[in-house]
């Protein structure tokens, strides 16, 4: 419940990115995590990119933090969280390089999910200790990552609705109220640069 009202303070009219930023920090102060990632999925291609990173205090900044494809892959496809109590010798993913080489142990990864839309993961790991993360981790973190997904899927729903009513006001000057309509929704037909011959019947009328 405290997770979940500090995180309520921070509004949806602000940049999501604050709200994520917030969430690693919470994650950061009751979980004993080395790295934390979160990636988002971008909307217009599909990809995953990096978004926010934090690591524990006293780690070397300019230190690389290389996540395993395998586990990213298989959250965002089976829309399912994973727990690694030891990331080495977990028969799922003990061949993965990126885990031998970064040397980690444990490893919890979630998937943002809201609305049955996947907007990217939470990831979190331990370089030290075997069994650094048990269930109810693993259950506070979906808290974390549920919370933010519904953040990111609101914010870009506000800004949607914003843009339209931009998109509203600057058509309306020119096209009728129906057609207006049909352009913001993706309904009508592309405006053509230069517009196109069409015979027509035009009443002007001036009303005094």
């Amino acid at each position: 419940l405290r997770v979940a009202y500090e995180l309520s303070s921070t509004s949806v009219s602000q940049d999501f990115s604050v709200f994520l930023q917030r969430s690693l920090d919470m994650a950061f102060s009751l979980l004993p995590a080395d790295n934390g990632v979160i990636l988002l999925v971008e909307p217009e291609t599909g990809v995953l990119v990096p978004h926010t990173v934090k690591r524990k205090e006293g780690s070397d900044p300019s230190e690389e933090i290389v996540l395993s494809t395998s586990i990213i892959n298989q959250v965002i496809n089976d829309r399912a969280s994973i727990l690694l109590s030891d990331a080495v010798l977990d028969p799922r993913f003990s061949a993965a390089q990126s885990i031998i080489s970064q040397g980690i142990r444990s490893a919890m990864c979630v998937p943002l999910l809201a609305n049955d839309v996947v907007y990217g993961v939470m990831h979190l790991d331990s370089r030290q200790r075997i069994g650094a993360f048990v269930e109810k981790d693993l259950q506070l973190l979906k808290s974390l990552a549920g919370q933010a997904a519904v953040a990111i899927a609101n914010t870009r729903l506000l800004r949607k609705v914003e843009e339209d009513a931009k998109t509203r006001n600057q058509l309306s000057r020119f096209l009728a109220p129906h057609i207006v309509e049909q352009m913001v929704n993706d309904k009508g037909q592309a405006i053509v640069k230069g517009g196109r011959e069409v015979s027509a019947s035009v009443l002007f009328c001036d009303i005094r």
